[in-house]
Order: structure tokens, then sequence, then C-alpha cells
């Protein structure tokens, strides 16, 4: 299943790199929390340690509506949960926003459905017995899903949103869904303030 989403995943972009682009770009910092989902959303930063994830992307449209939008976004990131685990996320979001206008600013809310490629890195020792002997294991970390679900608001190139995370699976025995509760902000950029004028020119004249 996890191959799968990863062949998904770089499908999607190279169908799109030809004609995107240089799209935007976001950066993501986010607090994660373990619990059931839609139970911790003030929790997730008022209630217990915080347990941080940064995360870069970039994202396309699939249409041209002033007002409703529907748009992809392809993210990869860093999360630590501490005394637990590291991990590594890799996942594409579906985003439905819808545009308002208020006192003459636009303003986005909308929703989100994603799926990916999570990589989990146990931070404490991991043993197995073998022959009546434990011998330790998962020095590589483990190769797992993910999915995930949210609402967001968004304002000039501010985005708030709140998402639920599940990891799949997380110990197969006896917890096979580790659900998070994660609050994020983002800062989106155009990717072509990235180049340089001298690129530019360098380029057009090609």
């Amino acid at each position: 299943m996890r191959y799968i989403l990863i062949f998904l995943l770089l499908w999607q972009y190279n169908a799109q790199a030809k004609k995107l682009v240089l799209n935007p770009c976001q950066i993501r910092v986010s607090t994660i929390r373990p619990a059931f989902p839609l139970t911790k959303f003030y929790g997730v930063v008022g209630d217990g340690p915080i347990h941080p994830m940064l995360e870069v992307g970039t994202s396309f449209n699939w249409n041209q509506s002033p007002k409703n939008c529907f748009f992809q976004s392809i993210n990869m990131g860093f999360a630590y949960h501490r005394f637990l685990q590291s991990l590594l996320p890799v996942y594409t979001d579906l985003n439905y926003m819808h545009i308002i206008t208020l006192k003459k600013q636009k303003v986005g809310v909308g929703l989100s459905l994603g799926a990916g490629y999570l990589h989990s890195f146990p931070l404490t020792d991991q043993f197995k017995m073998v022959n009546g002997v434990y011998e330790q294991v998962g020095r590589l970390g483990r190769s797992q899903a993910m999915l995930k679900v949210g609402a967001f608001i968004s304002f000039k190139q501010f985005t708030f949103g709140y998402n639920n995370i599940i990891q799949t699976p997380f110990v197969k025995s006896y917890v096979p869904l580790m659900p998070y509760n994660c609050l994020s902000l983002s800062y989106t950029f155009n990717a072509n303030s990235c180049v340089s004028p001298t690129k530019k020119s360098t380029d057009a004249t090609k």
C-alpha cells in the first residue's frame, strides 16, 4: 500500500511538471498531539508538551474559479514526538477553498484530504527475541502510511489549519492506528521570487 502511495505522488508530480513550473511554495510550522480526532483543538498547544513539525511544499490549481478553488499540494517534512518517535512524512493533499470578501479583503476557508508515505524512527531502542536472545532491531526505522483530513482559513499569504493525521500501522499487534491532532501556520510565497534577475535574463535569451 505504501509503495502505491509513493508511485501516485511521483506520477501526479510528473504529470504536472511540464506546465506547472515554479509553483507557489509553502513553509508550514505545526505542533502535533496524539489524541482521538477532533478532541484536542486547544489541547494541542495548551495542554502538555509541544511536539513540533516543520514542512515545505508546493501546490498547483485544478481550476481557475475566483470563488471556488480546487488545488493540490505536495509536501514533505519532519516531526518530533518527544520520547516516542521522529517522523518523515511525504504526502499530497487535495484541497477545496471558498473565497469570501470581508470589508474588501479576500479570505479563503476550505477543507483538505490527504494521504502519503511516512517513515518513523523510534526514539527508544527496539528489541526482538531470536532463539532466546534479545537482538536490537529497527535501526533504519519503519515504513508506514499516513492519512490526513483538515480544515483551514487563509488570509493573504498566511494559512491557519487544524488537521487530524493517522499513522498506520503504528504497532500491528495492538495499536494499528496512531492519531495526531495538528495545529499549523503556513506562509506561502511565489517561487518566481526565488529566481534571481540574472537567471531570468539568461533564460529569456535562450
